[in-house]
Order: C-alpha cells, then structure tokens, then sequence
C-alpha cells in the first residue's frame, strides 16, 4: 500500500512539476539571459532566409556556433509558420525533458534506482529550471554529451552495438552545438576511465574508443566540411581561430566563477557533496555491496575532466560549470540518496536537511519583511506571488526537517524553484517595451539602440534597426523616426539638440548582484535597481 502511495505521489509531483517549467515559457518580458536574444535573432534569420546550413546574424554570415542549437527549433518553426519566442524555448525544454529520461533510464539500469524518483530528483534541481526554459545551448552541450559519454560506458559493459549507435548519435550531435571541444570532453573523460581499468585490472577499451570517436565525428563534422568546402578559409578562421582558440586570449575572469557555478547550478542537492568524498573513501561506513564500482568511477573521472577543461578559457563564466552538472548530480544521487548510510553518516545526512530547512525558513524571512515595502504589498500580483513563495519554503522546509521520504524532499525542492523561477521572480519582471511605446509609434519607423535587437523587434511583431549607441546621435540628424534608447545615452550624447522625448520607462539594470538587491530592501529603494529608458523622435518629425 505504501509503494502504491509513493508512485501516485512521485507521478503527481512529476506532473506538478513539469506544469511549472512550462508556466510563462513564451512571456516576452519574462526571465531571459543576457545572450538568449542573440541566439533567438539566428534562429529567426535563419528560418526566414531558409539558410539552413550557414547560421546568419544582421543578415551576415555568423559562424560562432555550430548549428544544431538552431536547427532544434526549426521544425516547431515549420508548425507555427513562423519564428516564435516560445517554440524557440519549447525545443530546449522538450530536449531538457528527453535528457532527462536519458539519464534515468541509465541510472536505473546501472544504479538500480527507480527511473520516477530519479526523473524527480533532476527535474527538481536549479540548473534544469534556469536552463531548461531558455533558448541557449548549455542544456543541448551538457545533456548530449554527457548523453554520449553513458552510452558508451555501456557499449563497454554490455558489446551492444545498439549502446555504441546511441553513444556515438549523441556524442556527434554534440559536436554540431559546440563544435570539437564536445569531442574533447568525451574523449577525456573516457580516457581516464581506460587508465583507470588499466591500472586496477589491466582492461583496454581501445578498439570500443576508437569505434566511438571515428563514428562521432562522422556525424559531427558533415557540417563543417559542407561549409569548409562552400566558405574556404573565411570560414575556417572565423570558427577555428577567432571564435575558439580567441576565448583562450579573451579578457580573463575569476576561476572562482566555474567553481561558484557548479554549486549554484547544482543546488539543493550541492548541499550533500560530502558524501561523494564518503562513498570513496569511507569504507567501512557502506555495505560491501555499495564499495565503489567502476560505473561510478567513470561517471567521477567524466565529471573531473568536463569541469576541469572549462577551466581553461580566460572567459570563465558561471555557466562553464553546466557540462559537468549531470555527472555532478548522478554522483550526488548514488552517494546520498541510494545507499544505506551508516548511523554517523545519516547523522551527517539529516544535518544537512535541516540546513536546507534553515536557508528555506531565512528566505521566508526576507520575503515577509520585502511585504513592508509599499511597492509590494501594494500590488496584488507581488502579494499572492511572494505569500505563494513563502508557503512553498515552509513547506519545504517541514518536509527536509522531518526526515520525510526522498520523493518528498525532491518535489518540495522542484515546489520552491518552481514559485520562485516561474511565479515569484517573473511578477517582478518590467516590460522591455511598454504597450503605451508600441501604441505611440505604431506602424512609423523606429530604431533602438539596445544590445541584441530581438526582443524589441518582437515586442513591436516587426524587424526593428539596430543603430550603435556612438551613431545615434548622427543617425538621428538625417533620418526622420522613433528611437528607443537608455536616458542616459540620451543625456551623455546630448540628443536633446535636436530630438525630443515622447515617453519614459524603467527597466531593471543588468548585471545587479545580491548585494545590490539587498542594499535596496534595506533601504526600501527598488527604484536604485531600475534604469530609465525614453522614446524619442526627432524634433521636426510628425508622422
């Protein structure tokens, strides 16, 4: 009776779940990240000039990127007649849910788990929410190669050659989203393994590795010989030499960022890594039949190598920690939630729930003192959403202090990013263009200077000109239109001479920290967080 409970609540939370990736996917104004715009402006450009082969940019050549990232939403293009916003994201997310399945299936195959919970466990972790419902590349890369590296793990084990089919279909397709270093990271991570089994059992898996990576690479180079052999060398220096060896010489940033990625990307479950040093190294505190087996050392070694390499650019990113996250999650998965932890180990164990249930009840803090500021408790849609946000921390936080059931602490943690990434932080987003701008200027002609014009062309449902920032002012002079630019552009570039402003908006600042936000609340200030941006037209312009 208690097994039947447990499936219909893991199958209902899986279904809540999945509800919340899918809330607001196609909402213009809602979550973005700083590129996704980009990425959508190719997309679209290639689709409308059917160049399915050469990805395009400002209606010029761009090759910074492979292009299966944008070939995934052509087809859901093809049904909806044209380029979307949401289809854009609908085939990440669709991919996000199938690579999900991937790695349950090969974590209940190999781990003996059940493919339910452990389908719960990572629907319930941030990354898959933060990335799963936007249009970049970090799911494709990280879920196809990581894909490809655990099939091939099991073309070992097992000689199917349905196993070697499958690791190397997704290893190739790996190398069409980000080209060779998608081969690099698979190839490195199996390579330790083969040092591995030679030196504790003198095995080689060289004629498997060389099946492998011969078939990944004849399905993930058709591509660039077809362009080799269109394009020449144009070609050749802008991927090989100025988008790929150039992030090697870019402007350098902190190691710390991969690092800082890996934890945050990984959260909740970040919490328990300890227990990946403990399902190594203690022993004597696991049952015999949970000692450390190779398929856990390959998904170890695949970690170490994919996140190491990401090491190695100068333009560390948090985001060149997501490779390695399912190799990460898996490895947080066997060695918290599927052995039997011995009594000082579950000690440790239950610790950590309730540091979770500390965090969660100090994020109920915060929100409760954010209902004292005027422009939030003011607003209906900020109250009901934050009072949501708060009853799922609470929640989450009863269930993990309570030693409840696994499934239980997966979907109370899929409950809290869910109100929070889908319900909570989206109430709070301000509309790029505001609907009394696209009323204003209707079917006149308007330019911006915003960075990456595709949500502005999609807010107005037509192409807008992207004019750069030091050319507006001169643009302006000779052409007769609407611009939309930021308040300070408008007052640094003295536009004032000879142009006027129609309306005037706020949107939030980019790149604002958390010490940002908090210095805001504290202050009771939500407005130092935003930035104004105006319309303006020339002064002799009435269309």
């Amino acid at each position: 009776m208690s097994q039947s409970r447990n499936l219909l609540f893991t199958l209902f939370a899986i279904l809540i779940i999945i509800i919340f990736y899918f809330i607001d996917l196609g909402n213009i104004n809602g979550l973005r990240q700083g590129t996704e715009g980009f990425y959508l402006q190719i997309a679209k450009e290639m689709f409308n000039a059917k160049s399915f082969m050469t990805p395009l940019y400002m209606g010029a050549e761009h090759w910074s990127k492979p292009p299966l990232h944008f070939w995934m939403a052509m087809p859901f293009y093809a049904i909806d007649g044209e380029p979307s916003l949401f289809m854009s994201r609908l085939s990440v997310l669709l991919l996000t849910f199938f690579s999900i399945f991937g790695f349950s299936l090969w974590v209940k195959r190999n781990f003996n788990a059940s493919f339910l919970t452990t389908f719960l466990f990572f629907l319930s972790t941030f990354c898959f929410f933060k990335y799963g419902r936007i249009y970049m590349m970090e799911i494709p890369l990280a879920c196809l190669t990581a894909l490809g590296s655990l099939y091939f793990l099991d073309y070992i084990n097992t000689q199917s050659k349905r196993y070697l089919v499958l690791a190397a279909l997704f290893t190739g397709l790996s190398i069409l989203v980000k080209g060779p270093v998608s081969l690099v990271m698979a190839v490195g991570g199996s390579f330790l393994y083969q040092i591995y089994l030679y030196y504790t059992r003198k095995k080689i898996i060289l004629k498997e590795g060389i099946y492998w990576t011969l078939l990944s690479l004849l399905i993930g180079s058709i591509w660039f010989i077809a362009c080799y052999t269109k394009y020449g060398s144009e070609f050749f220096n802008y991927f090989f030499l100025r988008e790929n060896v150039g992030k090697f010489t870019a402007q350098s940033y902190p190691i710390r960022h991969v690092f800082q990625g890996l934890i945050i990307y990984a959260l909740p479950w970040s919490f328990f890594i300890p227990f990946i040093y403990y399902f190594f190294l203690d022993r004597k505190d696991i049952n015999r039949s949970e000692i450390v087996n190779d398929n856990f050392m390959f998904v170890f070694l695949n970690f170490f190598f994919f996140f190491v390499l990401w090491l190695i650019p100068s333009q560390r990113s948090h985001h060149y920690a997501v490779p390695s996250i399912p190799f990460f999650l898996i490895l947080i998965y066997k060695s918290s939630f599927l052995v039997d932890l011995a009594p000082r180990r579950r000690q440790l164990f239950n610790f950590l729930c309730y540091l979770i249930s500390i965090f969660l009840l100090v994020l109920v803090f915060f929100l409760a003192v954010s209902l004292t500021l005027k422009d939030i408790h003011s607003n209906t849609y900020h109250l009901i959403s934050i009072l949501f946000a708060m009853g799922s921390c609470i929640v989450g936080a009863l269930f993990f202090a309570n030693k409840s059931a696994n499934i239980y602490k997966f979907f109370c943690a899929a409950l809290v990013f869910g109100s929070f990434w889908t319900i909570l932080i989206p109430s709070f987003t301000l509309p790029l263009v505001p609907g009394k701008v696209i009323d204003v200027v209707g079917n006149n002609k308007i330019v911006s200077t915003v960075h990456k014009p595709y949500f502005v062309s999609e807010s107005f449902n037509r192409d807008v000109e992207a004019v750069p920032r030091d050319k507006l002012s001169s643009y302006m002079a000779y052409n007769h239109t609407y611009a939309i630019t930021y308040k300070s552009n408008f007052d640094e570039l003295a536009l004032g001479q000879h142009t006027v402003i129609i309306e005037e908006w706020k949107v939030w600042k980019r790149r604002r920290t958390l010490a940002h936000i908090m210095d805001a609340l504290k202050q009771g200030n939500i407005d130092s967080l935003k930035e104004p941006m105006v319309l303006i037209k020339n002064t002799d312009y009435n269309p």
